[in-house]
């Protein structure tokens, strides 16, 4: 194909391209394509299908579980980086190379709008909305997947359609929720938000790490304020993150978020919630600042770094898991699970954190059947991560071990998974189950798999 740059494993740039972000795995694919125009990887997806190949692509190469680097064939998306804002119907295409910090500059600069994605810039804006996408702006305006208009695909024999409600609808369905297994994004259409006039960003942090008791019963306050019945208003944004402290039965504990709205509004709600820490003996420290620029807020859980992002995000070398809940968790599971990482977390030879983010609002507003996301009734999602400490050159014999210890004492039984903090370590009837939630979802899915790609051109290792 004229112009089409291809590297192979004896090229010297190969090990370069076929780094995962991830560096705990080591993806070996046999050629890594990097098209600048969509008939590039209509041909190549085509050779793939004649020649009984597999291809993945490679949007912002964020994959906690490389999947964008799993196949035969990695397209490598970075190319096709436009993005052009239509004034007049508030929407926007969004090429599938563009990471979330370039789309939320451009967006911004363009009429001050927005979209309701994650806080990491490095994140592929391909496989963050293939999968739902959460951010903290969603409790306000959904998912990433809920305002997807029309999707351009390249499907598995070559051909390129549009995907909307009106045309290819199945598809249009499998491909806000269901992954990357369907077809091959190039360009995503949104119907884009008005960006918040002030956001207020929050840190409720305590002076030194809490006793296990005392971080039980801070979370255990923070879950009941979120409800899920009644839940805070759609202008909150709100998680609790902990991570490792030095003193066995302790842990470092912060509450972190967004309110989007005038900052006494925001008051309104953090101070109660303060005052309810501070009953319970707690002496929490508040730190809430008003930004009137959109992006200045996106900036504070970017680390304050640049939301432009010419570069892949600095790799890690981790596991993670997740659990979505649709209720409040028992006092006693959370007792046990504090209680876990406050023990384990202090022998754990892992740098590690857990997160956790309350949903609903627009989210749970919408129909289950919007789109392929399966936890409409979400309430948390948590996210339990652990990486290789600064010191070490491997990720921990004991790191997998950890991170599974630390899901079981939250929740022996898990319902649920979030398939944006995918883990690989999962059978085909657990990641079936926990991402796709029922046989109904799942059956679905496969039937749409195997209308638009018979031969598994999108082979995935957790895709239909």
């Amino acid at each position: 194909m004229p112009g089409l740059q291809i590297t192979t494993p004896a090229d010297l740039n190969y090990t370069t391209k076929a780094a995962p972000f991830n560096l705990r795995l080591s993806p070996h694919p046999s050629f890594i394509v990097s098209p600048i125009s969509v008939a590039q990887i209509s041909e190549t997806v085509r050779c793939a299908y004649m020649n009984g190949g597999t291809v993945s692509a490679k949007s912002g190469g964020h994959s906690y579980a490389a999947y964008g680097l799993s196949a035969d064939i990695v397209i490598e998306m970075a190319g096709l980086n436009n993005i052009t804002v239509d004034n007049a119907d508030q929407t926007a295409l969004v090429q599938t190379g563009n990471r979330l910090g370039n789309v939320a500059e451009a967006l911004y600069k363009h009429g001050k709008r927005a979209l309701p994605h994650g806080s990491c810039p490095y994140v592929g804006s391909g496989g963050h909305t293939l999968y739902g996408g959460f951010g903290y702006y969603s409790r306000f305006g959904g998912l990433m997947a809920d305002v997807v208009i029309s999707a351009e695909v390249v499907l598995a024999d070559g051909n390129v359609v549009n995907a909307s409600a009106t045309s290819h609808k199945d598809l249009f369905y499998a491909i806000r929720g269901g992954g990357p297994s369907f077809g091959l994004v190039t360009t995503w259409k949104f119907r884009t938000l008005e960006a918040a006039n002030v956001t207020v960003s929050y840190f409720i942090t305590f002076k030194r790490p809490l006793s296990a008791e005392a971080a039980t019963n801070a979370y255990l306050i923070w879950q009941r304020v979120c409800g899920p019945f009644p839940e805070p208003s759609d202008n909150l944004a709100t998680a609790v993150v902990f991570s490792p402290a030095d003193e066995e039965g302790t842990v470092h504990m912060r509450f972190q978020g967004n309110w989007y709205g005038p900052k006494e509004d925001a008051d309104a709600w953090l101070n109660p919630f303060m005052h309810n820490l501070q009953v319970a003996g707690l002496t929490p420290i508040l730190n809430a600042t008003a930004h009137d620029d959109w992006l200045d807020g996106l900036r504070v859980f970017a680390d304050n770094k640049p939301l432009d992002t010419p570069m892949p995000d600095t790799p890690d070398n981790f596991f993670a898991k997740s659990l979505i809940t649709m209720d409040a968790s028992p006092a006693w599971l959370i007792r046990n699970w504090v209680n876990y990482m406050a023990k384990e977390g202090v022998r754990s030879d892992t740098d590690w954190f857990a997160q956790v983010d309350l949903y609903g609002g627009k989210i749970g507003r919408l129909s289950h059947d919007t789109n392929a996301f399966a936890y409409r009734d979400a309430f948390l999602v948590y996210q339990l991560y652990a990486s290789k400490a600064k010191e070490s050159s491997s990720f921990p014999s004991d790191g997998i071990t950890f991170v599974n210890g630390m899901l079981a004492a939250l929740e022996p039984n898990p319902a649920g998974a979030y398939p944006n903090y995918i883990d690989p370590t999962l059978g085909i009837s657990e990641w079936q189950r926990l991402y796709y939630r029922n046989e109904t979802n799942i059956k679905i899915l496969q039937e749409i798999k195997a209308d638009y790609d018979e031969r598994d051109v999108f082979k995935n290792p957790q895709g239909f």
